[in-house]
């Protein structure tokens, strides 16, 4: 049991280390609103990697057959998601002022969608249930590995916020809004990275 749950935490550090996308939104909501506005993405972190583990732990032969049928309609899916958001994000009207922007549980909508929308997250779900030794582990072991899977993105996350919330009060109005449009921007070159290169 204890190998597992220390297998698991490592597995969620290492995943969290990868700079997925849901990192630099993180990032940039802790710059430009402060780790309470940032809270609200590491919850839909959780939401969303909660549903996937219980998915993956439950079903992860069946999905797996599912997402090798029906890939490129996830891919198409996924890049139009990623696009419309990035657009939607680089062009909506801001305000200059961050105690304007105090107010981010908006943010929870996105972020989930992103997380749960992202077929690499479920990828990376199905490999770690459908591999040893997790795949030869007992239920109780499963779910001791899950969730330490969880505790170890949420703990990541939350230092990763509150540095760059900190890093975020130095920083000038007009350079906060540069990352907010960097942001967009990745999130519109993943949209076309699902919709033209992968599938």
């Amino acid at each position: 049991m204890l190998e597992l749950m220390g297998l698991g935490f490592i597995s969620g550090c290492l995943v969290s280390i990868s700079l997925g996308f849901i990192f630099f939104l993180l990032i940039e909501t802790a710059i430009s609103s402060g780790w309470k506005a940032s809270f609200w993405i590491i919850l839909a972190v959780l939401a969303g990697d909660s549903i996937l583990l219980g998915l993956a732990l439950l079903f992860s032969q069946s999905l797996a057959q599912t997402l090798s049928e029906f890939g490129p309609i996830l891919h198409l899916v996924a890049g139009l998601m990623f696009l419309g958001m990035g657009l939607y994000q680089f062009w909506k009207p801001r305000s200059t002022s961050r105690a304007s922007q105090s107010k981010s549980s908006a943010q929870f909508v996105p972020a989930f969608l992103i997380n749960v929308g992202n077929p690499s997250n479920w990828t990376f779900w199905l490999v770690l249930y459908s591999a040893p030794p997790v795949s030869l582990a007992s239920l109780e072991g499963k779910w001791a590995f899950g969730l330490s899977v969880l505790a170890s993105i949420v703990a990541y996350s939350a230092v990763v916020s509150l540095l760059a919330a900190q890093t975020g009060k130095y920083l000038p109005e007009k350079s906060v809004l540069r990352i907010n449009q960097v942001v967009s921007m990745g999130l519109v070159a993943v949209g076309l990275y699902w919709l033209f290169f992968v599938g």
